[in-house]
């Protein structure tokens, strides 16, 4: 091409690849907002309760991060079933359902240890489709999809559209 640039080629994205995509997105942006909550806002001391036996605990913290992650996750697609840890278990009727860890390792975050993580899954008809594992001590976050692979990056969330790019090879 006399300008030096290359063609821009078509890309054939299914709907469902669209719906992947998006998902990852959304659960990107929503675990650093929820990371970025739980190392800003720490109380100095944390209220602490046993759920199943001694050694299985969970925080306010644990709690506001998991209201705060299902709030965001489902504005705008109510539809959507949830499954978190803390106890938040609803079916939905979009074939979406989000799984959520608002605080895995919530025994290292009670202690100040770094290795902690938000984790937030989606699931489309019961299979696997997204997977994010923000680690904000350590500024990553590990995040994949379906059909387009897994990454590691800094902690900011990047738009997915650099992803389809790549992974539809350009």
């Amino acid at each position: 091409m006399p300008n030096g640039l290359l063609p821009i080629r078509e890309v054939d994205v299914s709907a469902r690849q669209r719906l992947v995509a998006g998902l990852l997105d959304r659960a990107r942006t929503v675990a650093h907002s929820a990371a970025t909550m739980l190392v800003d806002d720490r109380p100095t001391e944390l209220a602490v309760e046993s759920k199943t036996v001694v050694t299985d605990i969970v925080t306010d913290m644990d709690r506001r991060s998991e209201v705060m992650i299902v709030d965001r996750l489902l504005e705008g697609r109510s539809g959507d079933g949830v499954l978190g840890e803390e106890g938040d278990d609803h079916a939905g009727e979009s074939g979406v359902r989000w799984v959520i860890d608002p605080i895995d390792g919530t025994v290292n975050y009670l202690y100040r240890l770094p290795i902690w993580a938000v984790c937030i899954g989606a699931e489309i008809d019961g299979e696997p489709a997204v997977g994010v594992v923000a680690v904000p001590e350590l500024g990553c976050t590990y995040f994949g999809a379906v059909g387009m692979g897994a990454w590691v990056s800094g902690a900011k969330p990047e738009s997915v559209d650099v992803i389809l790019s790549f992974a539809a090879g350009e």
